[in-house]
């Protein structure tokens, strides 16, 4: 009998793990998290919940491959979707570190909003484990999160989505 409750408990664990895993979370209609981060351009302080209207708020770092492929597309997501605010929140890296990696890509603080997290408080308050991670948000509230990388048309399809009700 105990056999058969560890193999049941073994493949209940597989399965909630796969789906954990599974990169992304159902329609969670929970608000962003209340963190005051810094304007990377203006050094003023802004409230993630103060984000209005329809947002895309993406948690990233210079040291992760995935989110350094996703810039430039965040950019031409930003050019396409006037409606809505792309909004890169950095994970406590020096000012210096991104400023010189944005000039490398040819990224102006101009095409999107990035704000900086010192002590890293919006990824932790999200539930981050993965990189990057993304929230698709409506006048405060997450519509979805989407844990890991995403490719420009993924990004538009959800953004769409998003716009349309969709999501």
């Amino acid at each position: 009998m105990k056999i058969i409750v560890g193999i049941i408990l073994v493949a209940l664990l597989a399965i909630g793990g796969a789906v954990f895993l599974k990169g992304d979370s159902p329609a969670l209609r929970d608000e962003v998290p209340d963190i005051l981060l810094i304007h990377h351009e203006s050094g003023e302080e802004i409230a993630t919940s103060s984000v209005e209207g329809f947002a895309i708020l993406n948690s990233w770092a210079v040291w992760c491959p995935f989110c350094v492929q996703e810039v430039p597309d965040f950019v031409e997501l930003q050019k396409e979707f006037t409606d809505v605010s792309v909004v890169l929140i950095n994970r406590g890296e020096d000012s210096e570190r991104v400023e010189s990696f944005l000039a490398e890509i040819d990224v102006h603080f101009a095409d999107l909003t990035f704000l900086q997290d010192p002590k890293d408080s919006f990824y932790k308050a999200i539930g981050g484990f993965s990189m990057p991670e993304t929230l698709f948000v409506k006048d405060g509230e997450i519509i979805f999160h989407k844990r890991g990388f995403m490719t420009l048309s993924e990004m538009k399809d959800l953004t769409n989505k998003l716009l349309d009700g969709t999501l």
